[in-house]
């Protein structure tokens, strides 16, 4: 239907999250537009939930209650407890190769919302929205 429609995708920026990553290279494959350059950057990763990584949200309330889980959600500047060295996910982490150039202060072991937003804007300011601009005559 989109390639019926003549439907063209200009730029296309993706973090790791792989089921978002799978459905754009299908349609992309689909309206025949795998030639548009993806930019991976680590700056656009979801946020980084230090310590609650691998919880759901039940498993995060009885572990923390129910009022915890509210304030995370609900104030964008307290972070949740860090990842700490035991984490099964944190030498996955650490270790993983697209991190490899980065100081400890820029992959922190948890991170609030208002972090996460702070590691992301600037991203977003120096390298999306101005290439927006300059296809769109701005």
């Amino acid at each position: 239907m989109l390639q019926d429609t003549g439907y063209e995708l200009d730029i296309c920026f993706t973090s790791v999250q792989k089921r978002a990553i799978w459905t754009l290279w299908m349609v992309l494959d689909t309206i025949d537009q795998m030639c548009l350059p993806v930019v991976r950057t680590w700056r656009l990763n979801e946020w980084h939930c230090g310590g609650l990584t691998g919880l759901n949200k039940a498993e995060t309330a009885a572990k923390h209650g129910e009022a915890q889980v509210k304030i995370w959600r609900h104030f964008d500047d307290i972070p949740p407890p860090p990842m700490e060295l035991d984490h099964p996910f944190y030498s996955n982490i650490r270790k993983d190769r697209r991190y490899a150039d980065l100081t400890e202060d820029q992959l922190p072991s948890c991170e609030s919302l208002k972090d996460a937003i702070a590691r992301a804007l600037p991203f977003g300011n120096e390298e999306i929205v101005p290439q927006i601009k300059e296809r769109n005559g701005y």
